[in-house]
């Protein structure tokens, strides 16, 4: 909008490039002032938006950090034989906890399936009695 910093500035700037649409220097001025006025209003904005996201973070952090607290409560409170079915040993569970120990899930075989032959009735060979 301006080419100068300095919100004291004289509108000549905008007087020059109003003067296209013939203006008087006082409703130049005002327009120099309802620009300056704007341009605060959209930095103070951008300032307000960047401590929602800078709060917004921190509170990201603290639910995190909470959650894996519960977690780590949690497993440390389960015996030794559960936590040698769930497949982590106890020296195992602030990295669970924390997310750092990621296993990977192993996908279950398929079965080979053999086609079965159908029996057949020895008096009738034509008709099948089960398939």
């Amino acid at each position: 909008m301006r080419k100068s910093n300095d919100n004291n500035a004289a509108p000549n700037y905008f007087v020059a490039s109003m003067r296209t649409y013939q203006l008087d220097p006082a409703s130049a001025e005002v327009l120099a002032n309802n620009a300056r006025q704007i341009e605060m209003v959209l930095f103070l904005f951008s300032i307000i938006k960047g401590i929602g996201n800078a709060i917004q973070k921190v509170g990201n952090g603290i639910a995190t950090w909470i959650q894996a607290n519960n977690t780590s409560r949690e497993l440390n409170a389960m015996p030794d034989y559960i936590l040698d079915d769930i497949g982590i040993s106890r020296h195992q569970i602030d990295a669970v906890a924390t997310g750092k120990l990621v296993r990977e899930l192993s996908k279950p075989a398929l079965a080979e399936v053999q086609p079965v032959k159908a029996v057949a009735d020895e008096n009738n060979v034509d008709t099948p009695i089960a398939a």
